[in-house]
């Protein structure tokens, strides 16, 4: 542990948080300014935040520590560590259990909404959502993790469950190797994938994409005998239609027909006013 994180522990009876919060820039500028807010609301508790990934540092204050790169098992395993800010990530989930330090818990991605859930159900710690984040969201957090005291007994017994196992997790890692590096023919059958046996048709799922593609060739298909259908009406419509030598002559004798009517009126009009004409002439009888 460097000197002037000891000294900074030493001035702060309350406790110290811990905060990594890498992605935290992703809270559309939100993120960091509740930070702020909640260190600006503890003043007797000193804060240490692993400042890697952050996109812009923070002004300083004076119950805030900013690091790059510090150790996360050497602060976690001081005393003085009272919560852990992160995102749920697994390994940071691990080193709060193994040191039994009250969580809270801003899952952002990955499986750290699933490591969250977990947390939650066994209350190792508070878990914020994302969707409903606001400045004050780290304020009353903190102060249940701080006051309650069922999330450090459901730590410590997580703690006992993990530390006294029949075997460590890197003993249990190196048998497995031992007994694969001893009988290498295991490996042939852990490493093989169930979809070996499956024939070209089942390993690429076509079995399903069977009725999605089908459905979707056939609303093309009908799509383009539509297209073509309105494109020949409107073809037909364009073109003038050709008559029969019955119906052009249909319309011949309509037209005669109304070309001789007028001629006939006008040859019987001529005729009585030629007849008129003639007894006009005529001498009248005294």
């Amino acid at each position: 542990m460097p000197e002037y994180i000891e000294e900074f522990m030493e001035q702060f009876l309350d406790g110290i948080i811990y905060i990594n919060l890498p992605y935290i820039d992703l809270m559309n500028g939100l993120g960091p300014n509740a930070v702020i807010q909640m260190i600006n609301s503890y003043p007797d508790c000193g804060f240490i935040w692993n400042a890697h990934g952050l996109a812009e540092l923070p002004e300083k204050i004076p119950n805030l520590l900013m690091c790059d790169n510090i150790n996360q098992h050497d602060i976690l395993a001081q005393p003085q560590i009272k919560a852990f800010l992160n995102h749920g990530d697994s390994f940071s989930l691990q080193d709060a259990i193994y040191y039994a330090v009250p969580l809270i818990v801003l899952p952002l991605i990955l499986e750290e909404f699933n490591n969250a859930q977990r947390i939650k159900e066994r209350e190792l710690g508070v878990v914020l959502t994302p969707s409903e984040f606001t400045l004050d969201s780290f304020i009353k957090p903190l102060k249940s993790v701080l006051n309650d005291a069922t999330y450090t007994d459901a730590l410590y017994q997580a703690q006992i469950k993990f530390r006294n196992r029949q075997q460590r997790p890197v003993e249990l890692a190196i048998w497995h190797a031992e007994q694969l590096i001893s009988e290498p023919q295991m490996y042939k059958y852990l490493a093989q994938p169930d979809t070996v046996g499956q024939n070209y048709f089942v390993i690429h799922s076509l079995d399903i994409l069977i009725l999605p593609l089908f459905v979707l060739i056939t609303f093309v298909l009908n799509l383009v005998y539509l297209i073509y259908q309105i494109y020949e009406g409107y073809k037909l419509e364009k073109v003038p239609k050709k008559l029969s030598e019955k119906q052009k002559k249909l319309i011949k004798d309509k037209k005669n027909s109304k070309t001789n009517v007028p001629k006939k009126e006008e040859a019987g009009e001529t005729t009585i006013g030629a007849a008129e004409s003639k007894d006009s002439l005529k001498p009248k009888d005294e």
